[in-house]
């Protein structure tokens, strides 16, 4: 099985979610799913699922699966039905493709983490404490980790992700400055759109990483989008979900006015219970009727 903890190989996430756009079902085709008998359902093939009722079907446009358990990119797809980690999915689906020249040797024992939104939401387990979000949150809070509510959208916490200084010059590289832990939360638009939030922190994870001067003679910001992946014009109006499926409650992290009305247009459930709040640096947040709240300064 290729990806195995002694598997030295990795690809790159931006180079097979490219190799796999438009090519998805000869992945599915190797996997055995026969997406092609629903009408337009079929039972989903995913091991933990026991799907009674015919609900899982593949939408060519979009590239993902759709099923009453959730919706999967092609790579999730991979991970659900083998059983394995992101990691050996990307390998395996180059195999598939025939896109051996995707694979590559890790260096040093450690391949280089990527700092777009999919890579950082899945990084590798031997960097991971999923806790470290939630220490950050419960000590701003003033409450216990495991008080604070689990978002929909997903969240990752990593030991230590480098930080980097832009480049002085359009010739120039990036300049690397350190590494620190890193509480990372997923945000989603309303259109569906995907990206993410990073927060670098201190050692114990109890508050922001004083990160030192920036050449501009400003302190450093802790907290940084992820880099655009390829083709991704605009993160505009993404937000972090909080919320209850059986209460219907929504949450959100939001920055900005943009991503306001994104919240009140898209994740504005309807029900009788809706809470919101603002992300982190956000100026206020709004309700259905874009009533402000008090700001709190995440």
């Amino acid at each position: 099985m290729t990806g195995s903890g002694a598997d030295d190989r990795c690809v790159f996430t931006k180079d097979i979610q490219t190799a796999v756009k438009g090519r998805e079902v000869e992945i599915l085709d190797a996997l055995g799913v026969p997406y092609r008998d629903g009408r337009p359902h079929i039972n989903c093939p995913y091991p933990d699922h026991p799907d009674e009722n015919p609900s899982w079907r593949f939408d060519k446009r979009t590239g993902r699966a759709i099923c009453t358990c959730s919706s999967h990119s092609i790579l999730q797809v991979l991970m659900k039905i083998q059983g394995i980690t992101f990691d050996a999915a990307k390998i395996r689906a180059a195999e598939i493709l025939g896109r051996q020249d995707l694979i590559q040797v890790r260096t040093g024992g450690k391949p280089y983490q990527r700092h777009d939104a999919c890579s950082l939401l899945n990084a590798p387990a031997d960097n991971r404490d999923d806790e470290l979000p939630f220490i950050y949150l419960g000590t701003r809070l003033g409450i216990e980790p495991a008080d604070v509510p689990r978002p929909l959208t997903p969240f990752v916490g990593i030991k230590a992700l480098e930080y980097f200084d832009p480049p002085a010059s359009s010739r120039a590289n990036p300049k690397l400055v350190g590494s620190w832990p890193c509480a990372v939360f997923g945000t989603v638009g309303a259109d569906g759109r995907q990206h993410a939030h990073r927060t670098y922190l201190t050692a114990d994870g109890c508050a922001k990483a004083d990160l030192g001067i920036a050449p501009g003679g400003k302190p450093r910001d802790p907290k940084k989008s992820a880099k655009l992946a390829d083709g991704q014009a605009s993160t505009a109006g993404c937000s972090v979900i909080w919320a209850t499926r059986k209460r219907l409650a929504t949450l959100s992290f939001s920055r900005g006015s943009r991503t306001r009305r994104s919240g009140q247009t898209g994740f504005s459930l309807r029900s009788k219970q809706r809470k919101s709040t603002s992300h982190p640096g956000s100026t206020q947040a709004a309700s259905r009727r874009s009533r402000p709240i008090r700001r709190r300064n995440w």
